[in-house]
């Protein structure tokens, strides 16, 4: 069995999920999705590892970029609390598109490796003691929801 080493720091949680949206710009755009954000730029320091959290988020987004249908948005909100940062993707159809069009889009699309990169995501999320959720059809609208929530850690 494989294992995944871990280097903790304190990198700003902000920073990244900036990069990471900056990575992935270009293929929403491919997509005409649109990426809103509601990140605060002031976090409670904590301890993560900085590549395997991009590596996470970046494959969440991704997964999000995949699930949204063309037109549509993604937003990301970053909400930061006394004992644990919580990181919430929802991808929302584009106006017009009936609820649930991503899902069904995505459904008819090749997603071989998904569930891998999914898995990938939630074990880095665990080895931060985090917990990642994934939700289909949310009351909000939304086709898809992604939401980590990582435990803050003495850096």
């Amino acid at each position: 069995e494989g294992s995944m080493a871990f280097f903790a720091a304190a990198p700003k949680l902000a920073a990244v999920l900036e990069s990471v949206c900056a990575n992935l710009a270009p293929a929403a755009a491919a997509k005409s999705v649109t990426i809103a954000k509601t990140i605060p730029p002031a976090w409670p320091a904590s301890a993560f590892d900085r590549s395997r959290l991009t590596q996470a988020l970046t494959k969440l987004l991704g997964q999000a970029i995949a699930w949204t249908p063309e037109g549509g948005r993604i937003i990301i909100e970053g909400r930061p609390g006394p004992a644990a940062v919580e990181v919430r993707m929802a991808s929302y159809p584009g106006a017009g598109a009936p609820a649930g069009a991503g899902a069904s889009e995505r459904a008819d699309a090749d997603v071989s490796g998904s569930g891998l990169d999914l898995a990938i995501a939630q074990q880095i999320v665990e080895l931060h003691q985090g917990r990642m959720t994934m939700e289909t059809g949310s009351g909000d609208g939304a086709d898809v929801m992604f939401q980590v929530t990582l435990p803050l850690q003495t850096p």
